[in-house]
């Protein structure tokens, strides 16, 4: 399967492009993190400290696979737990002109891969806030099931919001492989 995207470890020349979406707070909108303003400087020993401490998160700079190479935004895994095999999906950053098309899906699919056959987790969580409908639709469509609702867990814009909080199992990932409901075709259907 060819994907539009590839995934890669992050690169100090990222740097300057996550800090634009760090700061952007149109992106930082429907996160569960709370938005802050972070400088260049901050931003650079932010990436460097993402480069060298990978033993409980890991994150990826999401890339074009078009020839390009062009960063068009990045993830992390946390919480990895090799003991529990478990971690946690901490979501997709990718930059507003990226947003439409399968890029999202394609950059699910490869962290989904890396944590269930590289990583060899069981389990993975996820977790969004309750309104923001496309991260919702995006979990359910990748196998994810709603666990639980956290009420006012976030406060964010002089509001408290809902966090819905999902996780996948490797059963449940290797069914839908097997069945190829990862295919383009079917997901687009849903």
């Amino acid at each position: 399967m060819k994907y539009s995207v590839y995934l890669r470890p992050f690169i100090i020349s990222d740097t300057e492009k996550i800090n634009k979406w760090r700061n952007d707070e149109e992106i930082q909108r429907l996160t569960c993190g709370r938005f802050r303003y972070v400088s260049l400087e901050i931003e650079k020993n932010w990436v460097l400290s993402k480069m060298t401490n990978n033993t409980s998160e890991e994150y990826f700079a999401i890339c074009l696979n078009d020839g390009s190479y062009e960063l068009i935004g990045y993830f992390s895994i946390r919480d990895i737990d090799h003991y529990n095999r478990k971690c946690h999906f901490a979501g997709i950053v990718l930059d507003k002109e990226f947003q439409e098309g399968f890029y999202m899906i394609d950059a699910n699919l490869l962290a989904m891969k890396y944590a269930f056959i590289h990583l060899g987790m069981n389990r993975i969580t996820g977790r969004c806030l309750e309104e923001h409908k496309v991260s919702r639709v995006m979990l359910e469509m990748m196998g994810y099931k709603l666990e639980g609702i956290e009420k006012d867990s976030i406060y964010k814009y002089h509001t408290y919001h809902n966090v819905c909080n999902y996780a996948l199992l490797y059963s449940d990932y290797i069914h839908m492989v097997n069945n190829g409901e990862y295919m383009l075709s079917k997901i687009s259907k849903r």
